[in-house]
């Protein structure tokens, strides 16, 4: 996976955009247009997420074993938008696609030409801020 590609595709999904190709098809938003704030990721070792990771008994993935964090910040989101950003960066990690492929999507709106839907699974909602 060739993080330093994804990281470098990351900022053409920054800012206000239609993301009607980040969506997932039964999205019922009246409308498309997003604003995101930044996108980041982060590359951490398994040791410094769960410093379990070697107790004996514990599955033991390896010293080198990581992760990628990816922050997403907005205004708001359509349904899978995020899930579907982030498959699409991955999908630019493995070289399947360029990073222009998301300026292509933003710009046709065509869910087809995005990266797939990444699993639920690992995804947190860490917080959310309201204007006082």
């Amino acid at each position: 996976l060739d993080v330093e590609a994804m990281v470098a595709a990351a900022p053409r999904l920054v800012g206000e955009h239609d993301f009607a190709g980040f969506r997932a098809a039964d999205c019922q938003a009246k409308t498309t247009v997003r604003r995101v704030r930044g996108v980041e990721l982060r590359v951490r070792t398994l040791a410094e997420i769960d410093p379990l990771t070697h107790v004996p008994g514990r599955l033991d993935r390896g010293e080198d074993s990581a992760q990628i964090e990816f922050d997403v910040r907005g205004d708001a989101f359509l349904k899978n938008m995020v899930r579907i950003m982030v498959g699409t960066l991955v999908a630019v990690g493995r070289g399947q696609f360029g990073a222009e492929r998301i300026d292509e999507v933003l710009a046709s709106g065509d869910r087809t030409r995005a990266g797939t839907t990444a699993p639920a699974c690992g995804l947190t909602l860490v917080e959310v801020l309201w204007p006082h």
